[in-house]
This record gives C-alpha cells, structure tokens and sequence, in this order.
C-alpha cells in the first residue's frame, strides 16, 4: 500500500497564539504542483519547502497503482512523497 503526501499544516506562535499556514498539492501531477496558503496569500512553492517545514499535521492519499497516472495520484519518481506502508 502506497500514501502520496498532499497537504501539510503549520503553525507558527505560542501555545496562547499564533499563526497558521498550510502547503497543499494543488494540481494534480505529474509533476505535482505545490502552494503556501497563509491568510490572504497564496503563492506557489517548490517541494523542498514543503518537505523543509515544520508540519505538525500532515494528509497523505492512497495511491491506486491501476489508476495512480490516469487519477492523479502522483508516482513516486516524479513527487518524492510517497510512503510505503506495507500489506
């Protein structure tokens, strides 16, 4: 069974306040396509700075081998994200 990452949460402040932000795979790959949402800001970013912060929730999907190109499910080679959870 294989997970493709597609969203992070992030959350920058104290545990009284702060911030909160999110990357999330927009477009349906390959390649897969990367934003920062923040606020009123969206801006389109590189897979590095989504695998470089510091997430505390992270949303994978299952990846359909039969249908992981013709779905969008990102393949492995191509995103870097993917997960193998063993069956």
């Amino acid at each position: 069974i294989r997970y493709t990452l597609f969203g992070t949460v992030q959350h920058q402040g104290s545990m009284s306040g702060g911030h909160y932000t999110a990357y999330a795979r927009t477009a349906r790959g390959p390649p897969a396509r990367w934003h920062h949402f923040s606020d009123t800001h969206v801006s389109e970013v590189n897979e590095a700075a989504v695998l470089g912060s510091q997430a505390f929730l992270l949303f994978y999907e299952r990846v359909n081998p039969e249908t992981a190109n013709g779905h969008g499910a990102a393949d492995s080679s191509e995103v870097g994200t993917d997960v193998d959870m063993g069956e």
